[in-house]
């Protein structure tokens, strides 16, 4: 090993040794390339989508801005609701006009959540005087269940109860679910029904198709306007989003009512 060292030392002095009696080239300029620093830490893109609900009577159909640009085609009619994927920041502002451009209301984004998530915003009518608009609005992470949310819109006298019903279940059990609770619901469809408080008498419905890795809210909705020459709007019930029917098959196993539901959170913000 050591002669192979010696060997290789001296065939290298030979060789500068030559170079001393070549002719001196002229210099070539060489351009580097500049050297690109990369980082191995990037930052995560999370999938949040913005679904926005109408529960601001009259009927005035919304548009909705995020900053500068209009999200919605079609503008958002009373009791319905639609899904967005605008670049949301935090501190940004979500702006709901009406038909004549007059801006009605303005929600701020105070923080958004570091991860997959459905964010919730209901839009209603704050008293039965005024024309002022409230906001309701919830996170929905993201989840292998089926999770249902309840939000109370509606401005009058009257009160009523959210139940929900399960018709293959023989002994049609039903099941309240209190306004502003999250919960996790077993697969089915079901029958969502708006109760007088007191009597039980049924005052609206509506379907819920509760399929795994979605999240639902039931609104109930109206106003008894106090103004002389204001309209009066029934209170009814919605769902959104409305899943298909044939995700279940005839042969799909249902499980009874009283063991559906699991009481998540109430996580709310005005």
């Amino acid at each position: 090993m050591r002669s192979f060292a010696l060997c290789l030392f001296a065939a290298v002095a030979a060789g500068k040794e030559t170079q001393t009696h070549l002719r001196a080239e002229p210099a070539t300029a060489v351009v580097e390339t500049p050297k690109v620093a990369t980082s191995f830490i990037r930052s995560l893109d999370f999938k949040q989508k913005l679904r926005v609900c109408n529960a601001y009577p009259p009927n005035t159909p919304l548009n909705i801005w995020v900053g500068k640009n209009q999200v919605n085609d079609d503008p958002l009619p009373y009791k319905e609701c639609a899904e967005f994927d605008p670049k949301l920041t935090e501190g940004a502002k979500i702006d709901f006009k009406a038909m004549d451009t007059t801006v009605i209301g303005t929600f701020t984004v105070a923080s958004l959540p570091q991860n997959d998530a459905t964010l919730l915003m209901v839009v209603y009518r704050h008293d039965a005087i005024s024309t002022a608009v409230s906001f309701e609005s919830h996170v929905f992470a993201d989840s292998e269940q089926a999770q249902v949310t309840v939000i109370d819109t509606y401005r009058g006298h009257e009160e009523a109860n959210v139940k929900i019903m399960d018709k293959r279940d023989k002994k049609n059990t039903t099941e309240q679910i209190r306004y502003k609770s999250v919960v996790a619901v077993t697969p089915g469809v079901y029958e969502v029904e708006l109760a007088d408080a007191a009597s039980g008498a049924i005052k609206a419905f509506d379907q819920l198709v509760a399929v795994p890795h979605e999240s639902y809210v039931i609104v109930r909705c109206g106003i008894e306007t106090q103004q002389q020459d204001g309209l009066n709007f029934p209170q009814e019930v919605f769902v959104y989003p409305h899943s298909d029917t044939h995700y279940f098959s005839a042969a799909s196993q249902w499980r009874p009512l009283s063991a559906m539901f699991a009481l998540v959170t109430a996580l709310f913000s005005l």
